[in-house]
């Protein structure tokens, strides 16, 4: 009996534990809790030892992952200024974590959405899955019922109206580029792909002064410090995508300055928060991040409840993904 008893306890214990993991894996605990205690203080990046991130600073330290002449992969370590000692020394411990892909032009550039399927949302895998892409971002914002907000161009053919938001990418005579309208406007040729998000942060080199002052027009959720989600170019036309990963909660002003100084030209956000994930699955480097779940669905219901609740589902998925097929 004191066995058998015993035992039980055992299963429990296994079963509490396994709980614990699956329940981590769909929401990611492990990043997500981090959000009870609200990210305050200026961030600070390793450049000769712990600095308050400037937009003038000229370099930062990171961790190469992976480099080849197709992409390269980077860690980006920050802290934050806390005004309170135990939650510095905490963040000291757990700090921000963000991933820096930078990829030639010379790969493949293309938007994964499926016109076939109605643009039925995806996760990252089966993104990969209905695609030639092995690495996948989702893009666009999109409303309560997955409609796609922006626009959408998919092998030549528009589906998708342009809207007045201003960040863009688009691969045009086979070169991908990013940025404000007034960048992208500027380069001729055919468009084969597009898709649209929201905002704009740079061209040339220089930060928009409504994104540095935090001021009208910018919006109050741009100063909220969440996932976010930043793609640019730089001047010898590499493309740069600057992706929160655990805990890498950012204002968009913070992630503009982490472009600014890395050597991004021009820049734009696209969805971030619950929405962001990611995945490389290359025969040399294999990466995957989700914010939250993408993978554990409850149902319609649930969804439908939790978009009349918080504007989001429970499972997040997106109609709309920038691929690159790294060579």
């Amino acid at each position: 009996m004191r066995f058998f008893k015993m035992g039980k306890k055992r299963l429990l214990f296994i079963l509490a534990i396994l709980f614990i993991v699956i329940l981590n894996y769909c929401l990611n605990l492990s990043s997500n809790l981090f959000l009870l205690f609200p990210p305050e203080g200026a961030v600070m990046v390793n450049e000769n030892g712990w600095r308050i991130l400037q937009t003038n600073q000229k370099s930062y330290a990171t961790k190469t992952e992976f480099h080849s002449s197709a992409f390269t992969v980077k860690e980006l370590t920050f802290r934050r200024n806390h005004p309170d000692f135990f939650q510095r020394q905490f963040l000291k411990i757990f700090p921000g974590k963000i991933k820096i892909v930078e990829i030639s032009p010379e790969n493949d550039f293309m938007i994964v959405s499926n016109p076939h399927t109605g643009f039925q949302s995806m996760n990252t895998g089966e993104a990969l899955k209905n695609s030639p892409a092995n690495f996948v971002l989702n893009a666009n914002f999109y409303g309560t019922k997955n409609q796609i907000m922006g626009e959408l161009i998919l092998d030549g053919r528009k589906y998708k109206k342009e809207t007045s938001n201003s960040g863009f990418f688009r691969v045009i005579e086979n070169i991908p580029h990013v940025g404000p309208r007034s960048y992208i406007n500027s380069i001729p040729g055919e468009i084969q792909y597009s898709c649209q998000a929201f905002p704009s942060v740079m061209n040339d080199g220089q930060i928009f002064s409504y994104i540095l002052s935090e001021k009208s027009p910018s919006k109050p959720l741009w100063k909220k410090k969440t996932y976010r989600n930043l793609v640019g170019r730089k001047k010898n036309g590499n493309i740069v995508f600057i992706l929160s990963n655990q805990r890498g909660f950012l204002s968009i002003k913070e992630i503009s300055i982490i472009a600014k100084v890395y050597g991004v030209d021009t820049a734009a956000l696209f969805d971030g928060g619950k929405a962001l994930q990611y995945k490389i699955d290359h025969p040399d480097f294999k990466m995957t991040f989700a914010a939250f779940n993408n993978s554990f669905s409850l149902g319609k219901r649930i969804d439908d409840y939790f978009m009349r609740k918080f504007r989001s589902p429970f499972i997040q998925k997106s109609p709309v993904f920038i691929g690159v097929k790294l060579h």
